[in-house]
């Protein structure tokens, strides 16, 4: 297949378009908005405002994610020995949390001494919710972006905090930064990249729920202004008109109606909540510049983290499916799960060519891991692997019939 001369993308997957150059769309729109991507070192006082606003208030200042890998374990520290917030550092308990995770996550805590809570979702819901992912869109992560993203909002919510900190890289967080991205989370990113002036929130907002394809979203925002609330006013509405369009979502991926209520109802949070409070959820590596061999090290020095054994760049070592998700993505796409990062850190110029073939190879899951996280995932989903084979195959033959009817 053809690729991407600068970030190796190829044609044809993940909307990527080559032109005549050989450069493909997301190359371009990169290189047209890349001084303001890469102006972080100007940004921290954007931060550090948006802290000292709300410092004090409530009993938390700030929730921050800690799934024990490294760039989650970096934000706590950061936050709490840099910034001196009042943290409450919470873990998504999925199931499928490495013994690497656990160690990392203790040991981080108790160093830090900060306030640490486990979430365990109901399990029968969770198990619907990941079987639904792996049937109708075979990728079991999708579950734990959006179960964990709207948990932790559902949390700031119902006790009044202000922030929910997370530590995507930017090499996570720009995978679908091209022209006309669906990905709805850019513009969570813009939100983030604001003063949080009135005007400022009524442009992200709009743009967001442009973005989402909510028809009602001029209205939406005057209603907002008219109803003498400003900004914080649009804010609730927003949230609640995401958590709207992810039900929806879910409902089309759920299996029954009475599937997709129990997932719904499990997390989000009730829209009451969102007329007394609505949190931001805060990309911190948009307001730091990002290196992994420095948090390491830094984390080495602080903390006393030990590097896994098989420790490399853009390696995950802190969820038991990740393998399993790997092997699944390349099965039903073609390509390798890593792609779209390695492609980011080439545009930053992070990178080179040859490093970056060379990290797709080391990145390769090992035959002995995909099938015992193969194995994990069947287990919870409750289905055999002859399941996720026939699943598959129904998927890729839905992908052709979709391309020969639109031809």
């Amino acid at each position: 297949m053809n690729r991407c001369k600068r970030c190796l993308l190829p044609e044809g997957k993940f909307n990527v378009v080559l032109n005549d150059s050989g450069i493909c769309n997301y190359c371009d729109y990169f290189e047209r908005n890349k001084t303001a991507i890469l102006d972080v070192t100007n940004r921290e006082h954007m931060l550090v405002r948006r802290f000292e606003k709300y410092r004090g208030k409530y009993q938390y200042d700030a929730v921050v994610g800690l799934s024990g890998g490294k760039d989650s374990t970096y934000v706590l520290c950061q936050i709490v020995n840099k910034y001196k917030l009042k943290v409450a550092a919470v873990t998504y308990d999925n199931g499928f949390l490495t013994d690497f995770a656990k160690e990392s996550i203790k040991n981080t805590v108790n160093k830090l001494g900060v306030d640490h809570y486990y979430y365990k979702p109901n399990w029968d819901t969770h198990r619907k919710f990941y079987k639904a992912t792996v049937q109708k869109l075979f990728d079991p992560c999708i579950a734990c972006a959006i179960g964990g993203y709207f948990l932790a909002i559902k949390a700031c919510c119902e006790n009044k905090i202000p922030f929910f900190i997370h530590g995507r890289t930017p090499f996570q967080m720009y995978r679908n930064f091209y022209k006309n991205s669906s990905d709805v989370f850019l513009t969570l990113m813009k939100l983030n990249l604001m003063d949080r002036s009135f005007v400022s929130n009524i442009y992200g907002y709009f743009t967001l729920l442009k973005s989402i394809s909510i028809k009602s979203a001029p209205g939406l925002i005057w209603r907002a202004r008219s109803s003498g609330f400003g900004g914080l006013a649009v804010h609730r509405y927003v949230y609640s008109m995401i958590n709207e369009y992810v039900k929806q979502s879910i409902s089309r991926i759920a299996h029954s109606i009475q599937e997709a209520k129990e997932i719904t109802d499990e997390f989000f949070v009730d829209s009451s909540k969102l007329r007394e409070f609505a949190p931001e959820f805060l990309a911190y590596f948009l307001f730091e510049e990002y290196n992994e061999e420095r948090i390491k090290a830094y984390l080495e020095n602080e903390l006393g983290w030990r590097r896994p054994a098989n420790d490399n760049l853009l390696g995950h070592y802190d969820c038991a499916l990740h393998d399993a998700a790997a092997y699944m993505f390349k099965a039903l796409n073609g390509v390798d799960v890593i792609e779209p990062d390695v492609a980011v850190m080439l545009r930053f110029g992070k990178i080179s060519i040859e490093k970056a073939k060379e990290l797709i190879q080391v990145n390769q899951p090992i035959e002995e891991n995909v099938e015992k996280s193969l194995d994990s995932l069947c287990a919870l989903c409750e289905f055999n692997r002859e399941d996720l084979e026939k699943t598959l195959v129904a998927l890729k033959q839905a992908r052709v019939s979709k391309f020969e009817s639109g031809r």
